[in-house]
């Protein structure tokens, strides 16, 4: 049986020239002993110095990982972080090593909400919630399940200044729940569904994909195809990936994106200058390890549409798509979309990832006609009870009436 050895919780000074809050990397450790010479250290990473001393490391775990989401690479989480985090928000990023070795990563901040506009109210989510990450995953070479105990253990025993935990767009079957850690007296957990996410297979043919396509679906877009290409000559796909060409391929596309009923949304990329600081700076950390592209499809010259895609080891994203919307008859995002897909397929992907799915959402139709396969997912929230808590519920019912 795991016992917590007492006098290894370990709290590292200030890096050099640091100040006390934002310049530290803060190690907070304790040991599982499992067996001979054998242990698990659980560290604490609250700032950008922090996280840039173990960016190899991270970057490597990633490349490794089971299941690993690009919105929890390191290159977003440093870009997120460092583009909307407010003063009072703290990153929170749990490290878990076994034998040293680094083999998890939950990428965590602490976001406080002000209750009754006084007290916080100190809430844990992934840093994907910024930035329009969607999906996060833990980042581990070890099973979920695992980690979900470790990261439990940690925040039941060692570190308990936070008053809640809201996990978005998790698995159906996450391990989170079984881990049991908050299933005592102390805390509320619920889950609530309702979300899915949409991926299509790409490891096999291109034609037998288009082949697998229902009917309709597959003839509406040969013919937009087909008219397209008839409307205005040339048609050509075009996309840009190189370290050189890719900030450019951003502007050009927020200025299509502007001109079409995404400009000045708040989730558009070119929406708000802070949404805009973090696209531009999000490509320029992805772009030198190819896990960024930019494409467009343009008819006589002009760009009808344009699409930005993200790519891990195996999965491609399909992240972001506008069209010119003088073109609209002709379905140009849908065009331009199969042609993104359709040059991946037969490589070393394994997934188009269409990316989650909320209620109502107007692209539903689109994703599931493309798709293969369809993820339910779900929201887990926990609540540590107490005087916080409850004034969180007098909060909440304040603001309803």
């Amino acid at each position: 049986m795991r016992r917590l050895r007492a006098g290894l919780f370990r709290r590292f000074r200030p890096l050099p020239g640091s100040s006390a809050c934002e310049g530290r990397r803060v190690r907070v450790g304790y040991r599982i002993v499992k067996g001979a010479g054998d242990s698990v250290v659980v560290e604490v990473i609250d700032s950008l110095p922090g996280l840039d001393e173990i960016r190899d490391e991270y970057i490597e775990l990633f490349q490794r990982a089971r299941n690993a989401s690009i919105f929890c690479s390191f290159q977003f989480v440093r870009t997120a972080w460092a583009n909307f985090h407010g003063r009072r928000d703290r990153l929170f990023v749990v490290a878990v090593r076994e034998a040293e070795t680094l083999v998890g990563i939950a990428p965590f901040i602490i976001e406080p909400e002000m209750l009754l506009s006084k007290v916080p109210f100190r809430v844990i989510k992934f840093v994907a919630e910024w930035g329009d990450g969607d999906k996060p995953r833990l980042v581990t070479t070890q099973d979920e399940a695992w980690m979900w105990t470790r990261i439990q253990e940690f925040l039941t025993c060692e570190f308990k200044a936070w008053d809640a935990i809201a996990l978005d767009e998790q698995p159906i079957d996450s391990p989170f729940p079984a881990a049991g850690a908050f299933r005592g007296a102390g805390f509320s957990l619920r889950r609530s569904s309702g979300i899915c996410s949409y991926r299509a297979a790409i490891g096999g043919e291109w034609t037998d994909y288009v082949a697998g396509l229902k009917g309709k679906v597959r003839g509406d877009w040969t013919r937009c195809r087909r008219r397209l290409s008839e409307h205005a000559q040339p048609m050509s796909f075009e996309c840009f990936e190189g370290v050189d060409d890719i900030g450019a391929a951003l502007e050009r596309y927020v200025a299509l994106e502007q001109t079409t009923w995404k400009g000045g949304a708040s989730f558009s990329i070119g929406g708000a200058i802070q949404q805009l600081r973090f696209y531009r700076a999000l490509v320029r950390e992805l772009a030198p390890a190819g896990m960024v592209a930019i494409c467009f499809l343009t008819s006589g010259g002009a760009d009808a549409a344009a699409a930005l895609v993200f790519r891990t080891r195996d999965v491609v994203y399909g992240a972001h798509i506008c069209y010119d919307p003088s073109l609209s008859k002709f379905a140009p995002g849908v065009v331009l979309n199969a042609e993104v897909m359709r040059r991946h397929f037969g490589s070393h992907y394994a997934f188009f990832d269409f990316l989650a799915l909320q209620g109502g959402d107007t692209d539903s139709r689109f994703k599931a006609n493309w798709a293969t396969e369809v993820e339910d997912l779900t929201e887990i929230r926990v609540l540590k009870r107490g005087l916080r808590s409850r004034l969180y519920a007098l909060d909440q019912k304040l603001r309803s009436e």
